[in-house]
């Protein structure tokens, strides 16, 4: 029986998928994915999306902790898309990457390979050396920097990220300035100038656009000014944010008329109409439509397994086109090895629009493939009679049977030989 949006279940959580997702099964065995989840969690799941073969859920409320579970210590780890494990103990979450490791290379590799434990950080929070702040605009049309949620363009702020060192997040609390040389109006180098007039209904003129949520330029160009201008703004359509950047324009291509010269706001105002006109976001993949299908070894299930996108990946494309404008390369092994659980990562497709990679999402198997135990067993014994050791054990064998059987050869051979008689005279 399907689940049904907003169903609410009560789930044992099983394992953590790779992204850092909960994993339970339904009564019918369905396979749900949960984040914010620990394993052993017993929880009230409310389902949010039944894709058939599988269904993501958020937790309505915890019944029986898992004992790895701890308090989150972060005040936006749950909107925030960077720490997905930060309500679980760093024993259990050095434990989850293994058996991450493990799977992969057992069940989806089909190599039987022995997998050292993770090296723990001797420093858990503090850590990272590298950070990339998105910056744009919150719901009140302010300037705001801070992580991307989970799988969305909206910012969360975030003062003070456990992950970051200190230096790190007084940079990203810090309000961004900028250094521009000096021209005309300037004799002396200056702080980038918000371009108001693009915001101003009444005032901005041909410059104003509806969408326009603010930005930043070096300074108007005037009439007696020589050399170019850059422009960096950001605007809204339909809930996501565009960054605009406009380098070194021309002063001479603002052909608005107006006494002022502004040409990297000129130009970003035809760039904004030509993107608004000729692009949307959109969905790149159809999370209920098989993108692949792969040989599976060792179970009498099924001969092949049907991998689906684990995530719709929404992107800017083409308006007058969809999905399908994208060239897709599949990152995936030759074969999937039985036991497989549905919902697990079997390989990777890469999009790209234009030659350019715009984005990688999972593939996923989308059923459970149960092993057949004999015909894991003669697999192996198959293997085993084709490998290189049996036969170098064979050649082996055969040169020591050829030796031993020369030595008899050649005992019996001296056996044989007449004794000759010593006559004394």
């Amino acid at each position: 029986m399907p689940l049904q949006k907003n169903q609410v279940l009560t789930l044992t959580i099983e394992r953590l998928s790779n992204d850092g997702s909960g994993v339970a099964h339904s009564p019918d065995g369905e396979a749900v994915f949960i984040p914010g989840t620990a394993p052993g969690d017993v929880a009230a799941i409310r389902i949010v999306k039944d894709c058939g073969r599988y269904a993501f859920g958020i937790l309505d409320a915890i019944q029986t902790p898992s004992p790895d579970r701890i308090p989150v210590d972060c005040a936006v780890a749950a909107p925030c898309g960077g720490c997905s494990l930060r309500h679980l103990d760093y024993a259990a979450e050095l434990r989850a990457k293994g058996e991450s490791v493990t799977d992969a290379f057992r069940r989806i590799g089909g190599l039987d390979v022995p997998v050292l434990p993770p090296l723990p950080s001797p420093e858990i929070d503090r850590y990272r050396n590298k950070v990339q702040f998105p910056v744009g605009c919150d719901k009140n049309g302010k300037p705001c920097i801070g992580f991307y949620a989970g799988r969305t363009h909206r910012i969360v702020p975030c003062p003070d990220c456990k992950l970051q060192p200190d230096v790190l997040n007084e940079i990203g609390s810090a309000a961004p300035t900028f250094t521009m040389p000096a021209k005309e109006k300037h004799a002396k180098s200056f702080v980038l100038l918000s371009q108001n007039v693009a915001l101003n209904k009444t005032s901005g003129g041909r410059f104003y656009r509806s969408a326009m949520q603010g930005g930043m330029c070096d300074v108007m160009a005037y009439k007696n000014d020589s050399g170019d201008q850059s422009y960096v703004s950001w605007a809204n359509k339909d809930g996501a944010t565009y960054i605009f950047c406009i380098m070194q324009s021309p002063d001479t291509c603002d052909d608005y008329g107006y006494s002022n010269r502004r040409p990297a706001l000129y130009e970003t105002t035809r760039l904004i109409d030509w993107v608004f006109e000729s692009f949307s976001i959109q969905a790149a993949l159809d999370t209920d439509q098989a993108l692949a299908e792969i040989p599976v070894k060792y179970s009498s299930d099924t001969d092949t397994l049907q991998l689906y996108p684990a995530d719709s990946m929404m992107t800017l494309l083409p308006s007058t086109g969809d999905g399908s404008v994208t060239q897709k390369y599949f990152h995936l092994p030759d074969y999937a090895t039985a036991p497989i659980q549905q919902g697990d990562v079997v390989g990777t497709v890469e999009l790209k629009l234009a030659g350019e990679t715009i984005g990688v999402v999972n593939l996923i198997a989308g059923q459970d493939v149960h092993q057949n135990a004999l015909l894991f067993t003669v697999s192996k014994v198959q293997a085993f009679f084709h490998s290189l050791y049996l036969k170098v054990v064979i050649v082996l064998s055969l040169l020591t049977l050829a030796v031993y059987g020369l030595w008899v050869f050649i005992n019996l051979w001296n056996g044989r030989r007449p004794n000759r008689k010593i006559h004394r005279r």
